[in-house]
């Protein structure tokens, strides 16, 4: 790799002396009501039999299972987690490595299921070597030293592709591929160039895989870099195409020399729309970023573009590189690494491609940055709209921190990433962020390390919700303690969704190097609301308050939660509107004359306001939610019944009860029912987490899905004992929960079912839910 070595980790491996510091790149009656019963509804196929079990709240860590020949007592099982993926809740896997008894490197797979982690040693190829030339990595043994690899890639629960290197029984390195399939995993070499460097020489193998991404169990993309007999060395591209992997050598862009370019990112929007990102040398010397993308079955090269400040041959000021793209889709990328200026000083590059054409930005930093070195890490788009990319900057103390750049509404804007209270100040402090994860726009993970107490590399977590960023120490087994520098070091991050992520990383504990495998949970249930202001919470959401003792002016018709899940409002058909928890007040339409009743809400994504809609399609909006537009004054063929929001806060949509939809702000109108003929009317919508489409559900629980909300069930061929009132999306966005006016909840996709009031006899119906 090409970054710049001497601010980053300079990781060996199977080294005890890993880290220098300085060496860093860079309610019902408000009672709680939790069942664990039936729903007293005609329930759907597929639905369990009784409500499941929802994980505790919060952070839990654990030390790296191994298996029984890692290295122990003398020898030091050097554990290295490198790349991880999370193709489900409390599902992922991480890959690495460890060291045996012997300090031989062995490839390494942990495997979550629920809150348990399981290890298994990583298959070889059947021309491994052994003793002396034994040795595997997952992500390659240059995973982690200079850049982060995503050497692991699952598009289900039950396939998952790991990519790597090996050494051959000649003690010389070949890529490798681990598959999971059928409930195992299985070893082959990957497939190399024709050309490609042999045992017998002259030239002998030097080649690794270092990145995969698969969109299917049919179509994986895998990057890497071999040398050909002529020694000379090169990107290749390994594709997957149904059961075969086949390779070629990635094509270079005119004037590139005939040795130097290697592939280290690769990001697939669809099987048929790729994009690798590396570096290549040209003829004059110089070093540049690299983009190669597969559109209509062809590969093509491009040279990076840079920024205008940036250096050429001319000055020796060539120096670029691209790490990572992440691709919402076909037309929308970005790909993110570093470049040198004129001025001899090294920025942070960002590059967009909008379906025709890359442009260059140079990365943002925060007020206290200077231009002498930022450097981006990774990058990832949760939607094509809304991407964050991470790494380190220079500040104007002497000191270097983590860099949070942040797209949103077509512009990049920087954060200094916030530090633990225990971090070193000044010219001590030598922070970096690796990788991150977002799920969501609203969602996001990033980790890394800083220096913390006693001088030591430690490993921290930066968490994007309700529109801020907040930082904690990585949490790590008890047996951790400094040893030579290193108490902890935090390397890979995967998100299912916004309430299920999984850390890796490394740790000393008193003589040895450990891995560690955090998990974060968060509020993986839901709310129900009945029109007495009675609050249901089933899973692990916590009852917070509720008006079921209280005399109200107008009843309940909407409830909403909280970003963090803490708390949630309740807003009566008067426009009167109740908070619970962490949920503030920021106005309300309670004193006001309506032409209209309210008839449902809906709460920014930093929980810092919310929108009311009125029958009318009147909007009443307070604290930071912004007014788009309503149609409250202007004619409609049937009352609006309800709304929701778009990820970003920055638009809404409203639906009337012939499915026809309204939307405004950034809100896109994806499609609507409003000239079909209903068997029932619609009552309720939710959104994707990205904004990118919406559900429309009715009466008799039939769903209408738009946009890329896709379809996972209905009750709309059932008999009901109660109507369908409303509906809300699963975190993740691929599945959903109708609920019932008598609390009988309906679960579809991956929304598991944690319980309903269908059994209760109720004071009031329900109106609503949350999630």
């Amino acid at each position: 790799m090409h970054m710049d070595r001497s601010r980053i980790p300079t990781r060996t491996p199977r080294s005890k002396a890993r880290w220098a510091p300085r060496a860093l790149l860079v309610s019902l009656a408000g009672v709680a009501v939790l069942l664990t019963g039936l729903a007293a509804v005609v329930i759907p196929a597929g639905v369990p039999a009784a409500a499941a079990t929802p994980p505790q709240q919060g952070w839990t860590t654990q030390e790296a299972p191994l298996p029984a020949d890692a290295g122990n007592g003398s020898t030091n099982p050097d554990v290295y987690t490198a790349s991880s993926a999370c193709p489900a809740s409390g599902g992922c896997t991480v890959v690495g490595w460890y060291d045996d008894t012997s300090g031989n490197p062995w490839g390494l797979i942990e495997t979550q299921s629920g809150t348990s982690w399981t290890q298994t040693q990583a298959p070889q190829p059947s021309n491994a070597g052994s003793g002396s030339n034994q040795a595997l990595w997952l992500g390659s043994n240059s995973c982690g030293i200079s850049v982060p690899c995503h050497a692991v890639s699952c598009p289900t629960s039950t396939y998952c592709v790991a990519v790597g290197q090996y050494k051959d029984t000649a003690g010389y390195t070949l890529p490798v591929i681990e598959t999971l399939s059928n409930g195992s995993w299985a070893a082959t070499e990957g497939a190399l160039p024709s050309d490609a460097a042999t045992d017998v020489g002259p030239a002998h193998p030097q080649s690794y895989l270092f990145s995969v991404d698969c969109t299917s169990a049919t179509s994986c993309v895998a990057v890497g870099s071999y040398n050909n007999t002529s020694d000379e060395f090169n990107g290749f591209i390994d594709t997957l195409s149904g059961t075969s992997w086949t390779a070629a050598v990635t094509q270079l862009p005119s004037g590139a020399a005939a040795s130097g370019s290697e592939l280290i990112g690769i990001s697939c929007a669809t099987a048929s729309s790729c994009t690798a990102v590396g570096t290549y040398r040209d003829t004059s010397g110089g070093t540049n970023g690299l983009i190669v993308m597969l559109a209509n079955g062809n590969w093509t090269a491009t040279r990076a573009p840079e920024p205008a400040d940036a250096g050429n041959d001319g000055d020796s000021h060539q120096d670029g590189e691209l790490i990572q793209p992440s691709c919402a889709s076909p037309t929308a990328c970005e790909a993110v690494g570093f470049y040198e200026s004129t001025s001899a000083g090294t920025e942070g590059l960002i590059d967009s491609w909008n379906g025709s054409t890359w442009t260059a930005t140079t990365a943002p930093l925060p007020s206290n940055g200077i231009t002498a070195f930022a450097q981006l890490t990774t990058v990832s788009c949760a939607s094509a709209a809304s991407c964050t990319t991470v790494g380190i900057y220079d500040d104007n103390t002497g000191g270097s921190l983590g860099l949070i750049d942040t797209l949103a509404g077509g512009t990049w804007t920087a954060t200094q990433a916030p530090m633990p209270s225990n971090a070193a100040s000044g010219s001590a402090q030598n922070a970096l962020l690796f990788d991150a994860s977002c799920p969501t726009p609203a969602f996001c993970l990033s980790v890394g390390e800083y220096i913390g107490p006693n001088d030591a590399e430690t490993g921290y977590v930066e968490t994007l919700v309700g529109g801020s960023w907040s930082t904690l120490e990585a949490p790590v087994p008890a047996n951790a303690a400094v040893t030579g520098g290193l108490y902890s070091v935090a390397r890979t991050v995967a998100c299912y969704s916004p309430v299920a992520c999984t850390v890796g990383g490394y740790y000393a504990d008193p003589g040895n190097t450990q891995g560690f495998l955090d998990t974060f949970t968060g509020v993986q249930g839901y709310w129900l609301g009945a029109s007495d202001g009675g609050v249901f919470n089933y899973g692990n959401a916590q009852f917070e308050g509720s008006t079921g003792s209280l005399h109200l002016n107008k009843p309940v018709v909407g409830i909403g939660s909280t970003p963090d899940g803490g708390g949630y409002w309740l807003v009566a058909s008067d426009g009167g509107v109740f908070t619970e928890g962490d949920a503030l007040f920021h106005g309300s339409a309670g004193s006001l004359v309506l032409n209209k009743p309210v008839v449902g809400m809906a709460a920014t994504p930093d929980g810092g306001g919310y929108w009311l809609v009125a029958s009318d399609g009147g909007i009443f909006n307070y604290g930071d939610a912004g007014f788009f537009g309503s149609r409250g004054g202007q004619p409609l063929n049937k009352p609006i019944v309800g709304m929701a929001a778009t990820a970003d806060g920055k638009g809404y949509w409203l639906v009337a009860s012939d499915g026809g939809i309204f939307n405004y702000g950034d809100a896109t109108f994806a499609g609507s029912a409003g000239s079909l003929v209903l068997n029932k009317p619609v009552v309720g919508m939710a959104a994707t987490p990205d904004g990118g489409g919406y559900w429309l559900v009715a009466t008799d629980g039939g769903i209408f899905n738009y946009g890329d909300a896709l379809f996972y069930g209905s009750s709309g061929s059932l008999v009901l004992n109660k109507p369908v009132v409303g509906m809300a999306a699963s975190p993740s966005g691929k599945g959903y929960w109708l609920v019932a006016s008598d609390g009988g909840i309906f679960n579809y996709g991956d929304a598991p079912f944690y319980g309903s009031a269908g059994s209760l006899v109720l004071n009031k119906p329900v109106v609503g839910m949350a999630s």
